[in-house]
């Protein structure tokens, strides 16, 4: 049906040839003009006179005549108008709003259809309120398109929606926008709104080619800045990073002049945020709200707060995840510790309070929890008597109570802290009577860090700040904690004090950031990837080799491994290449079989390589690179979590069904254990319904540690897989599950890091 539309529009669109426009805007409910409010043909730009009125000269490419919507004001119906011949005059009507400086954005939905992450943003807005929403594009094809003109719009979303045009949004038609405009209007734009002027650029190219060229939204772009009020911060709306380098420029004209703030893009389908520069724009991508990054990335959409200096915050709300509240306790020293998750996509937790009652039902103590991330809240009771009731109510922004019932019992958990950031990839790492763990901040609010915690206790010893959010694992050696951020900044810090050693500047100039984790061999110190893979040496920081093999692909969470003489690393939708530990020179690499798609960490076992591909697990001889054998597997092997290979069973974890054993000596099906529903979705394009597990599993004595996207751990018999035990979380878990003694460790999204007794 759309297919045949284009075609009918091909026949009946009429590009004027150079005409002049002319026209009024009104305020509502008046016959009052508005002045100096700005008008395009799309070249030109003018402005209103004191009555409203406006004159534009018109030119040949001429298809719109649209408006800059002032601040404090919306349109009554579009901001955009086709030029049409049988017109004279071309008005608009605005309507005042009550504006706040806070925005959402949501990105490469690439989706026709409903699900709850739309619900989410309704009811976000209906709570919580906005001044308008933006995606910024891939919406997706034809069909994506539709869906989101008809169920996502200005009417249905209740407040001001806007649209970028992506590559996948450039379709099969007259033109490749030709599409795009009949539903969402111009492909380029400009809107006031509180105190900053917003400007929507389009992709220069896609799966077919634009009528427009970079020259035509370059013209545009200086006109549209020079009758802009110079002392407003501007903010950039485009589906794709315009540059990596401190200066953005366009053409000749230099954004930064023109107090460009803020780069707001997606494309990469990623979560990632930086500055560039020192008091730089900050550029920020996000993943999809509909479904997981290409990077493993968790669903969301983006709530910006702004100001007359730019944005003042940002913050993701992850999509999917509905009145959720997880309370775990510990005792220690006479103390009862409360930790509760609490969280929901479509609004605002703002208050948690815990209430202790005996067996009569008696309240004994009221306590309010204090806030510590965006997930978790924290407090402390006296230990009491070990069969009292714990109530615990989760307020939410505009009334809307959460509320649980647990008996307070004897535990497992030794000890859990927060560490004042969420979590990914990073994973408890054991050294010297500590843990180190490494923390996130995809918003660039400053809280990406390196911590150490005291094993025995869960007390924060230190926390070391870094630039970017540390992703992914954490490495030791001779006394130093060592990791990479995701601008591929590696930080070298005694284990005793946090006290910087060495800080190596990796050589990334580009996309994809960083996500990947670095290893140690010998004294060499392993990170980055692509071009900026490196071998750094451990005790100095300094280069030992740098790659000049090969380049490209998307980030990947699948770290590096070695054994011996061999370095195997990954490239997402690119391949699996083999280096020389000592050289770096490449010996093989693989990109058939799925193998392209490198979320999933090689592992070596008995002089074979491990390797998942979309949904073949290889076996693979290390040395050629050659598939001695291989599995089927009934699901996309497409998470984090690394195959785990025990004496008798090979593990593998899938997007959708959870955990796959294998017999290792016959390679054929053992059992399947299926955790709950994600409480959100983070392996690519992975959505409802998906039973996700990320984390690498841990064996140990005949038991299967395995942490789910659902909020809960699981202990499973090896042998059968059947579930012994669990322990509900109530937030996700990404990395791998970690054991010393008679103890497992672990770390969730919201930011705990937890000891439990085996």
């Amino acid at each position: 049906m759309i297919r045949a539309w284009i075609l009918l529009l091909a026949a009946v669109l009429w590009m004027p040839a150079k005409a002049q426009f002319k026209g009024r805007i009104l305020i509502e409910g008046t016959q009052q003009g508005m002045a100096s409010v700005r008008v395009s043909d799309g070249l030109n730009v003018t402005l209103t006179d004191a009555q409203g009125r406006y004159i534009l000269p018109g030119h040949p490419k001429q298809r719109f005549v649209f408006i800059t919507t002032p601040a404090g004001f919306r349109t009554t119906e579009t901001f955009w108008q086709r030029v049409d011949s049988t017109r004279k005059e071309y008005d608009f009507t605005l309507r005042p709003m009550v504006q706040t400086g806070k925005f959402l954005r949501i990105t490469d939905t690439e989706t026709w259809r409903y699900d709850a992450w739309v619900t989410d943003l309704k009811e976000y807005v209906q709570t919580e309120g906005a001044d308008f929403l933006v995606h910024t594009g891939d919406i997706c094809y034809e069909k994506g398109m539709a869906f989101h003109a008809d169920q996502v719009n200005t009417s249905t979303m209740g407040l001001p929606t806007y649209y970028c045009i992506g590559n996948h949004d450039l379709v099969k038609g007259p033109y490749g926008e030709a599409l795009y405009e009949s539903l969402f209007g111009p492909v380029f734009y400009s809107f006031d709104a509180g105190k900053v002027h917003y400007i929507v650029t389009p992709m220069l190219h896609g799966d077919y080619k634009p009528s427009y060229t970079a020259d035509d939204v370059y013209q545009w772009l200086k006109n549209d800045l020079a009758k802009a009020d110079p002392s407003k911060p501007v903010m950039i709306f485009s589906h794709d990073l315009l540059t990596y380098d401190s200066l953005f420029m366009y053409k000749d004209l230099n954004l930064n002049e023109h107090r460009l703030k803020a780069w707001i893009y997606g494309h990469w389908h990623i979560n990632y945020a930086r500055k560039h520069g020192n008091n730089g724009v900050l550029s920020i991508c996000t993943a999809p709200a509909a479904d997981g990054g290409i990077d493993n990335s968790a669903c969301n959409f983006e709530v910006f707060q702004t100001d007359q200096s730019g944005i003042t915050n940002i913050h993701k709300k992850y999509t999917y995840v509905h009145r959720n509240l997880v309370t775990r306790q510990t005792v220690q020293g006479g103390k009862r510790s409360l930790s509760v998750n609490a969280y929901h996509a479509a609004g605002t937790v703002e208050q948690v309070t815990a209430r202790v009652f005996d067996k009569q039902g008696n309240q004994l103590q009221s306590l309010a929890l204090k806030p510590v991330t965006d997930w978790n809240w924290r407090g402390e009771l006296p230990a009491g008597a070990k069969d009292f009731t714990l109530t615990t109510e989760a307020r939410l922004r505009g009334g809307e109570v959460i509320f649980k019932r647990d008996t307070l019992q004897n535990t497992t958990l030794q000890w859990t802290t927060n560490v004042k950031g969420n979590i990914w990839r990073s994973t408890p790492l054991l050294a010297e009577g500590k843990i180190f763990i490494g923390s996130i901040d995809d918003e660039y609010n400053h809280h990406s860090s390196i911590s150490a915690l005291d094993a025995a206790t869960g007390k924060l010893l230190w926390q070391y700040p870094t630039g970017n959010s540390i992703k992914n694992i954490l490495a030791y050696k001779n006394g130093l904690v060592i990791g990479t951020d995701a601008e591929g900044v590696t930080y070298a810090l005694e284990a005793a004090t946090g006290k910087l050693r060495w800080k190596h500047e990796g050589p990334m100039t580009s996309l994809p950031a960083y996500i990947s984790g670095g290893i140690i061999s010998g004294d060499t110190y392993y990170t980055g990837a692509a071009k900026f893979l490196e071998a750094l040496n451990v005790n100095t920081g300094k280069p030992l080799w740098r790659n000049t093999a090969w380049g490209g692909g998307e980030g990947t969470t699948a770290v590096m491994a070695i054994q011996d003489t061999l370095l195997a690393v990954s490239s997402n939708w690119n391949a699996l290449f083999m280096h020389q530990a000592a050289t770096g020179k490449l010996l093989w690499k693989r990109s058939d079989g799925g193998i392209r798609f490198r979320s999933s960490p090689p592992v070596f076992a008995d002089g074979r390589l491990y390797v998942c591909g979309i949904n073949i697990l290889h076996i693979i001889d290390p040395a050629t690179g050659r598939t001695t054998d291989s599995i089927l597997v009934p699901d996309g092997l497409k998470t984090m979590a690394a195959p785990v290979i025990t004496d008798k069973l090979i593990i593998v974890s899938g997007a959708e069904k959870g955990l796959f054993a294998f017999h290792r000596n016959t390679l054929q099906p053992a059992w399947q254990f299926k955790p709950g529903e994600a409480l959100f979705y983070s392996a690519p394009y992975s959505k409802p319904s998906s039973a996700t597990i990320e984390s690498t599993p841990l064996y140990h004595d005949g038991k299967i540690y395995a942490a789910a996207l659902d909020g809960n751990v699981y202990v499973l018999d090896a042998a059968t897989g059947k579930v012994l035990k669990h322990y509900a979380l109530g937030s996700p878990v990404f990395g791998p599950v970690t054991r010393e003694g008679d103890r497992i460790y672990l770390a969730d999204f919201a930011g705990n890091v937890y000891a439990f007794k085996i």
